[in-house]
């Protein structure tokens, strides 16, 4: 099981009566460096108890703090308990005749970094299996906000840092993001998309890692859509090369999957250059990825846009609109996340999400979705795609293409080492 999979949403089903002690165990490190400063686990009661934790760690020059909150309605947390003994070891928690609910377990290090061992009551723990399913949150280039000839728009959207990354942490989530790594640059963001988005900087894109658990994958060192054009050796060094680029920032999740830019793939830089450096190669396409095709030469991996376009009420002008794209359906994405199975793997993939209303570009208030429109088919309502992610069964898990590799068995290859 990866470091990745163990601290994913974990479930339990907890009665009055049967309380078993449950074990998790990770690493933490208050740099974020060498481990995540916050380790969660998430778990579900299903009857009114108690519920106690101890938390045990091996450094004793490290200081760690434990607290429980409770989720809201809205996906938000509220806590509801922290360690009686902020200056002891181990430290130790209760809450007293819990509602039923699902809650939060977070060990935080305040100081230094070591291993620590949780201990809490509960039935026992339905941790996800290697086999799935699973579900990657995809933002395409990291895109931040939206912008006017490159300036960042005062508002409208959903602000990745600051709105969408801390909105799917509060619900157990972690997305991941692609870079473009060329055109990556230390602090200010890149003009992308026409000059009407922009794509996180080096400074984001840590943030993001050490803040919310974000992985990231390539885009490629320029988005290049000619890559069959390309000699074998400019091939690597778009491909392959961008990898370096990742591990010189730290992120040694890239390997996990390479986005052919515009979805511009071709089967033979596929076979002869991806596969010996990625995992998974992305396609466009709608539905989960079989573990029989990701595993399988040349090791293709489908992808699904959540993008919008004209509305589906056909009542309504903006039915007509000429846009490349029907607004997606989030009652479809909903159907399509309940039916997964063992060994299916669903990629979403979004851009910028938008709220409110912006005449010519896009309309995202009313209850109805169907009534939701955006002229950029990389536009996506934002209340539309909180609706999506309030739609995630606690069987499916959320991670990255990396991990995902690594519990299907698809390690076969090789990272140029920067």
């Amino acid at each position: 099981m990866t470091r990745t999979l163990i601290a994913a949403l974990v479930l339990f089903f907890a009665s009055a009566t049967v309380a078993h002690a449950q074990i998790v165990t990770g690493r933490v490190d208050s740099t974020g460096h060498h481990a995540r400063v916050r380790v969660t686990t998430v778990f579900r009661v299903t009857a009114r108890q108690d519920i106690v934790a101890t938390l045990r760690w091996r450094s004793r020059t490290a200081y760690l703090r434990l607290g429980l909150a409770m989720r809201r309605p809205d996906g938000t947390w509220r806590r509801v308990a922290r360690s009686i003994s902020p200056a002891a070891h181990p430290k130790r928690l209760r809450f007293a005749g819990a509602p039923r609910g699902v809650y939060r377990l977070r060990v935080r290090a305040v100081t230094g970094r070591t291993r620590f061992r949780l201990r809490f009551t509960g039935t026992p723990v339905v941790r996800p299996t290697p086999d799935g399913p699973f579900l990657t949150l995809l933002f395409s280039r990291t895109e931040t906000g939206t912008a006017t000839r490159c300036v960042p728009d005062a508002g409208g959207y959903a602000d990745l840092l600051t709105v969408v990354a801390p909105a799917l942490a509060a619900r157990g989530f972690a997305a991941t993001g692609s870079v473009e790594t060329g055109i990556t640059k230390d602090a200010a963001r890149a003009c992308v998309h026409y000059r009407r988005s922009l794509a996180a900087s080096w400074s984001d894109i840590a943030a993001l890692r050490s803040r919310f658990r974000w992985a990231f994958v390539s885009h490629g060192r320029t988005w290049a859509t000619n890559l069959a054009d390309m000699t074998r050796q400019q091939q690597w060094d778009d491909v392959c090369g961008s990898l370096m680029d990742l591990e010189r920032h730290g992120i040694t999740t890239g390997d996990g999957l390479f986005a052919f830019p515009n979805n511009s793939w071709s089967a033979g830089v596929q076979a002869n250059v991806v596969s010996t450096c990625f995992a998974f190669g992305r396609r466009y396409g709608i539905g989960p990825t079989d573990r029989g095709l990701a595993t399988s030469s040349p090791y293709w991996q489908r992808t699904e846009g959540v993008s919008g376009g004209r509305c589906n009420d056909t009542s309504m002008p903006c039915s007509r609109m000429h846009t490349l794209t029907r607004y997606r359906s989030p009652a479809q994405v909903r159907s399509q996340l309940v039916s997964l199975r063992a060994n299916q793997w669903l990629t979403l993939q979004s851009y910028v999400l938008v709220t409110g209303d912006r005449p010519g570009a896009w309309h995202c208030t009313g209850e109805d979705w169907r009534q939701h429109w955006t002229s950029d088919p990389e536009r996506y309502c934002w209340v539309d795609y909180r609706t999506i992610l309030g739609s995630i069964p606690s069987s499916v898990t959320v991670t990255d293409p990396k991990s995902v590799a690594r519990a299907w068995g698809r390690t076969a290859y090789s990272v140029p080492a920067p």
